[in-house]
């Protein structure tokens, strides 16, 4: 069973690799450029060889309202409309929780819901606030019915 202080470790370390993921310059490929928001979505290959995705994009909004937002989880589906469901599981300290997220379908139903379980850690490098972190398996986690359980890599949200 994977104590508490071993979930801040995997936190931790995924948002050092999503921070240094982000902040790297080479070998991303241009995917869109929305030329009027200024939105940008790039690609390239991580370390074991799976496509991974930066978007770049402005949101209209002072920073410390957006940073309040991403860290309310429990209510980040009144605004995030690609979720049907966020809720903190566990809180591990102050700047780490697992959490459960639910997305909704996608593409016209091309894409079925799916669910995640995340272990992530909030913080700042330098000026800039990040949240990240990676799935994880966790025990009082709900367990997927009809949705595909997902596994993500190391990720980031950055303000």
């Amino acid at each position: 069973m994977t104590t508490d202080a071993e979930y801040i470790k995997i936190a931790e370390e995924a948002w050092e690799e999503a921070v240094e993921i982000a902040k790297s310059t080479e070998g991303w490929k241009e995917e869109k450029n929305d030329k009027k928001t200024g939105d940008i979505v790039e690609s390239r290959k991580n370390a074991k060889g799976r496509k991974i995705y930066r978007c770049k994009a402005k949101i209209n909004i002072p920073p410390k309202l957006l940073i309040e937002a991403m860290c309310d989880t429990d209510n980040v589906t009144d605004w995030n409309k690609t979720l049907t469901e966020a809720k903190v599981l566990k809180k591990l300290s102050d700047d780490c929780a697992i959490s459960y997220q639910v997305t909704s379908d996608g593409g016209g139903g091309m894409v079925s819901a799916r669910d995640f379980v995340y272990a992530s850690k909030k913080g700042y490098e330098g000026s800039i606030f990040v949240m990240g972190g990676k799935s994880v398996e966790y025990k009082d986690a709900p367990s997927p019915s009809k949705i595909v359980r997902a596994v993500n890599g190391a990720g980031c949200q950055m303000v």
